[in-house]
């Protein structure tokens, strides 16, 4: 597969462009990922955080019908986010939420807005691949 990188994204985040990869997905916000996807019992962390400005609008990675936007303990406002073929994508510690369940959005549809965790403002990103939460950084470019 050929580099993708048609919006410069992955050049202003200091990565390098990335083959195309599985799933069709799209940063959902421009920061630097300051919190990496990790397993295990103690300090796991099944997505990843992206720090960004609060207010900053938080983009649908991949098009898809909304399933669930709403509080959600622990993770404050929440998006989850059906992609059909297996895929689902979850966004939290939203300021303002602009989808409601049962929308559908596009790919890079404005869908909310950066809000905080514990005071540090920062997007909460997650993909599942048949209901298992994996690294979202095998999936965006």
């Amino acid at each position: 597969a050929g580099v993708v990188d048609t919006d410069g994204l992955a050049g202003r985040l200091g990565r390098k462009p990335r083959a195309a990869r599985p799933g069709g997905f799209d940063w959902p916000v421009e920061g630097e990922v300051v919190t990496p996807f990790s397993e295990g019992w103690r300090k796991a962390c099944h997505g990843i955080e992206i720090a960004a400005a609060a207010g900053t609008p938080v983009r649908a990675a991949r098009a898809g019908k909304v399933l669930l936007a709403q509080q959600f303990p622990g993770y404050g406002n929440l998006i989850l986010i059906d992609h059909g073929d297996g895929f689902a994508s979850v966004y939290a510690y939203l300021r303002a939420m602009k989808a409601r369940e049962g929308d559908r959005v596009r790919k890079g549809q404005e869908i909310a807005s950066v809000g905080d965790k514990n005071s540090t403002p920062l997007l909460f990103f997650q993909i599942r691949r048949k209901g298992v939460k994996v690294d979202p950084m095998e999936y965006l470019p």
